[in-house]
């Protein structure tokens, strides 16, 4: 109360501050309906963000990092290419190329995405101890999260103060035991972190897709999966453009479902369709300027999509100018780096000549030479008549453009441009046929890649003969309910419950198509190098994870136990995880001795489960009777559990194994890494 008797209210809505916290609120509001969609996203995003700060590693473990990890730091000194070594012995590492006696790196989108990172970890740097830092970040991940949570299930208080708890006596540990950081590895935190971020956000989109098609029980349990029953959130720190590559190409299809919709609309909502219809296309951009055969793959398959699912017969519209207009500006930040870099905005880097250690030089001898102030000057004695200097006098006729030399320029950089394209083109479509003919006439390569590896001579050598690389089926055995989908495929088709003229023109077409069109795809462009070593978990088809467990929740058989039985999933999960992971921490102790032998357990073990997982959604989808919708719903939460301990015991009990390149870094908890020395298994 104030001294005349009025009250005294630190946000009146009449004042300064009032005001501004008003449009603060609201512009928070609408980040977070644009970005998660509604709370429930925002619960998956920083429940993804809590789980990757207990895995997190701050260090290097596969030598293509050392390149992005230069490259970065180039890029915060203010150039594109690398001219000192701060991570590693030498600059030749996989992924370094050099023109013009320049060295450069590659993945520069995600370089770019990861400066904002750099710069609030650099500016609170000088504040804070990095290592205090990064232990209170996740503290308030750890605190918002019980806060959301609590809203979401109306008990905000006693979330509010567990989480308030929780965090706090976790900040106070870490704190205690904190040691130094080497403040080196600030630009490759910064990397990490937006690598998480991105995993975090790969859970968000497909939160969004499957409330939008299903409901939001089915959403919910879509966004936890995908960041707890993949292996998404095993390389969403580790700086390499697979998380990337991940979400990007996700969050274009579902953009592009979520623009479809039936019955008139007001012409406000006909222009929010239109341009959501457009940002589809703006992935591409994003794809490319990380790596280009994938953007040039997604653009294909969005246009694909998009002709076969839209209008019935295409016409130039509003909706076209949107989307070609969209897709230029994505363009633009990939064909400026491409011309910084080489000369020609349609070559990336990948397409350059690698650097293996040769002695660098300027392939321009007057590139260091004085006299000039810069690459369009020449001598006097050089200059074109009429320019500056001395020389014949100037005709009239000279101060007129050349329409004629116009004209043949622009018709020659409209022919290199085309040029490009169709030679892309051909690339790509090569690459892809070579897949077919993989897949065609050496079937054992699908078979390794998706089903089961084990011990393979040519891929363990590289690996220090330990079998290390897992199939997609052993790494996410969720994907085992992908056989009940035939099956209800089936059922619809002998139902005639719709006819695919309207299944095309709704939303769940569209993604259908889109989602399964990519996977196909991008399975095929890395088929005839697969299987790989340095995989674990077939980081080249991360992209196909996410997709996978979608599909697998297009079947009624799984949604209707997600959907009648959720206490029965996640219970199912937190036994796995807790307990089926101390039995399988024993098994690892006592039956292996070696990495590869622990590997080859938890393969072994994921395709057990995925097996009883095929079996329980089959006769779920068969006889739809309610004891076999709630066993199973147990198990997808074991299975799913399954992956998740995989994730956790790489990240923090096999971490001698796994190990770190010279002067790596140590996890970004203290507390996690005294939990890591203590259960050491391999």
């Amino acid at each position: 109360m104030t001294s005349d008797g009025t009250s005294l209210r630190l946000f009146d809505r009449n004042q300064p501050w009032g005001r501004r916290y008003r449009r603060l609120a609201h512009a928070g509001r609408r980040l977070e309906r644009g970005v998660f969609g509604d709370r429930w996203g925002l619960f998956v995003f920083l429940l993804a963000l809590v789980v990757s700060g207990l895995i997190w590693r701050v260090g290097i473990f596969i030598t293509d990092s050392y390149t992005v990890g230069n490259a970065f730091v180039a890029l915060t000194e203010g150039h594109l290419d690398v001219r000192r070594i701060v991570y590693g012995e030498s600059l030749a590492t996989p992924g370094m190329h050099v023109v013009n006696g320049q060295l450069y790196g590659r993945n520069f989108g995600q370089l770019v995405l990861s400066l904002p990172a750099y710069w609030l970890l650099s500016g609170l740097s000088m504040l804070v101890d990095p290592r205090i830092l990064l232990a209170a970040l996740w503290s308030l991940s750890v605190l918002g999260l019980g806060s959301v949570l609590g809203s979401l299930v109306q008990r905000e208080r006693m979330f509010t103060v567990a989480g308030s708890l929780l965090a706090t006596g976790s900040f106070l540990a870490n704190v205690a035991i904190a040691t130094d950081f080497d403040t080196v590895y600030l630009p490759f935190a910064a990397l990490q972190l937006t690598g998480i971020i991105a995993g975090g956000l790969v859970g968000v989109v497909l939160y969004r897709l499957c409330r939008r098609l299903q409901t939001a029980r089915v959403g919910v349990a879509a966004g936890i999966l995908g960041v707890l029953g993949t292996p998404v959130l095993l390389w969403a720190p580790i700086p390499k453009r697979h998380i990337f590559t991940t979400l990007f190409p996700l969050a274009a299809v579902t953009t592009l479902a979520l623009s479809r919709g039936g019955g008139p609309s007001p012409k406000r909502s006909d222009a929010r369709k239109r341009w959501t219809h457009a940002l589809a296309y703006g992935f591409v951009g994003a794809t490319a300027w990380i790596h280009a055969a994938e953007g040039l793959l997604l653009f294909l398959v969005l246009l694909f999509t998009d002709l076969l699912t839209g209008e019935t017969a295409w016409r130039p519209g509003r909706t076209t100018a949107a989307i070609l207009l969209v897709l230029g500006l994505s363009l633009v930040p990939l064909a400026a780096t491409n011309a910084a870099i080489s000369g020609d905005p349609f070559e990336p880097p990948r397409e350059l000549p690698n650097y293996h250690g040769q002695e660098l030089v300027n392939a321009d001898p007057s590139a260091d030479a004085g006299g000039s102030s810069g690459p369009g000057d020449v001598p006097d004695g050089d200059r074109p008549a009429g320019s500056t200097g001395d020389g014949p006098p100037v005709s009239p006729d000279s101060l007129f453009p050349d329409v004629v030399g116009l004209v043949v320029g622009a018709g020659a950089a409209v022919s290199a441009t085309l040029q490009s394209v169709f030679d892309s083109l051909e690339r790509l479509g090569s690459e892809l046929s070579e897949g077919i003919m993989t897949a065609v006439t050496e079937p054992v390569r699908v078979y390794q890649t998706f089903l089961r590896s084990g011990y393979l001579a040519g891929v363990a050598g590289e690996d220090g003969t330990a079998a290390i690389s897992l199939t997609v089926l052993e790494s996410m055995p969720l994907l085992g309910g992908l056989l009940a989908l035939p099956v209800a495929a089936t059922q619809r088709f002998l139902n005639r419950t719709s006819s695919l003229t309207s299944w095309l023109r709704r939303p769940v077409g569209t993604a259908d198509i889109g989602l399964g069109a990519y996977a196909i795809a991008l399975t095929l462009l890395y088929l005839p190098r697969l299987p790989l070593h340095a995989q674990l978990t077939v980081r080249y088809l991360l992209p196909v994870f996410p997709i996978g467990l979608y599909f697998c929740l297009r079947s009624p058989s799984i949604r209707r136990p997600i959907e009648a039985h959720a206490p029965s999933l996640w219970w199912g999960y937190t036994a796995g995880l807790f307990i089926g992971g101390q039995v399988l921490v024993i098994a690892v102790v006592a039956l292996t001795s070696t990495f590869g032998e622990a590997v080859q357990l938890h393969a072994l073990t994921a395709l057990g489960l995925a097996g009883a997982l095929a079996v329980t959604a089959v006769s779920s989808a068969v006889f739809e009777n309610s004891s076999v919708d709630r066993s199973l719903a147990v198990m997808l939460g074991l299975t799913a559990a399954a992956t998740t301990a995989f994730v956790v015991l790489v990240s923090i009990g096999y971490t001698d194994a796994i190990g770190t390149y010279p002067n790596g870094g140590d996890h970004a908890l203290p507390v996690v890494r005294l939990l890591a020395d203590a259960v050491t298994l391999a």
